[in-house]
């Protein structure tokens, strides 16, 4: 049976399901398992990926470590410069700044080589925020109640004065306006609170 299971596991197709993913946490846990075929062709986005949640969730520690290990492994590859990018922002924000000018100064191309070898990267939407708890469970219930009235939902991790909080939210949007369309029409329909929120997607 575990032979079996060796047999049948594609890491590529595991990545695409951590890339469809709404919920960090779950594409988290997908990409650790293409890490588990670390010579795969999608591994070293799948550890990029890792290391950007931990920096968007404002984990900093954890992003270096993580993007120091993606260079360790795989130096050659052409998503090193996004990593080094990264990691001169965290550098930066921790004030050493002569580590953070070699870390952007290596990752200057950046634009360019993403272009030429056509990577896909995350990007910042508007979203509606339905709730906001320190508990994952009640952030969970929240998230049932309204998939099951057909509403797109997502849980984003969310950390603030060191505590972690995971919100609740509705759709992906490119315009503040048209997050604020809908969210006039479900404050309407579901009676609750809502507001606006910028949230980052794989």
């Amino acid at each position: 049976m575990i032979l079996l299971l060796l047999l049948t596991f594609d890491p590529c197709e595991e990545f695409l399901k951590g890339k469809k993913e709404y919920d960090g946490m779950k594409a988290l846990e997908h990409y650790r398992r293409v890490l588990t075929s670390p010579d795969s062709p999608c591994a070293d986005s799948a550890l990029l990926r890792i290391g950007l949640f931990y920096y968007l969730v404002e984990d900093w520690r954890q992003a270096e470590n993580t993007l120091n290990i993606f260079l360790k492994r795989y130096p050659d590859s052409p998503l090193a410069p996004k990593a080094r990018f990264w990691l001169g922002n965290i550098c930066l924000m921790r004030g050493d700044t002569a580590k953070a000018f070699t870390y952007l100064d290596e990752g200057k191309g950046i634009l360019s080589r993403i272009e030429k070898e056509k990577i896909k990267k995350g990007r910042e939407v508007y979203a509606i925020q339905i709730g906001s708890f320190r508990e994952r469970k009640w952030a969970e219930l929240r998230r049932e109640e309204f998939e099951k009235k057909g509403y797109q939902v997502r849980i984003v991790e969310w950390r603030r004065n060191g505590e972690v909080w995971y919100r609740v939210v509705i759709g992906a949007y490119d315009t503040r306006e048209e997050a604020a369309g809908d969210m006039k029409k479900i404050k309407e329909k579901e009676g609750i609170s809502a507001w606006i929120t910028k949230i980052w997607i794989p």
